[in-house]
């Protein structure tokens, strides 16, 4: 089994080197591109505004991680989100029924 990335220790060190204040900035600016409320070319002019170009590295490698986590389906670190990701994949489709009158 692969190990899974800790998003929140990469989080943390995002928002220690940017100052909370500008961490919620960028997290705004993220969720903004990620949700299609702006386009790629708003999100640049955005993040460069909030993060500094020594943190650019540090967004990546989160962008990355949460990929990386995703891709290999690597079970959440948490009893509580490894038993709901399992019964995710274990989940049956849900049946049809049809009645007569």
């Amino acid at each position: 089994m692969e190990k899974r990335i800790d998003i929140g220790a990469i989080q943390e060190r995002l928002e220690f080197e940017l100052g909370s204040t500008r961490y919620q900035e960028y997290r705004i600016v993220l969720a903004k591109f990620l949700s299609h409320k702006i386009s790629k070319t708003e999100f640049d002019a955005e993040f460069s505004d909030v993060v500094s170009s020594e943190c650019v590295n540090l967004h990546n490698h989160l962008i990355r991680s949460i990929l990386y986590n995703a891709y290999n389906r690597v079970a959440p670190l948490t009893p509580a989100f490894r038993d709901l990701y399992e019964k995710q994949l274990h989940k049956e489709s849900p049946t049809t029924t049809t009645t007569t009158t």
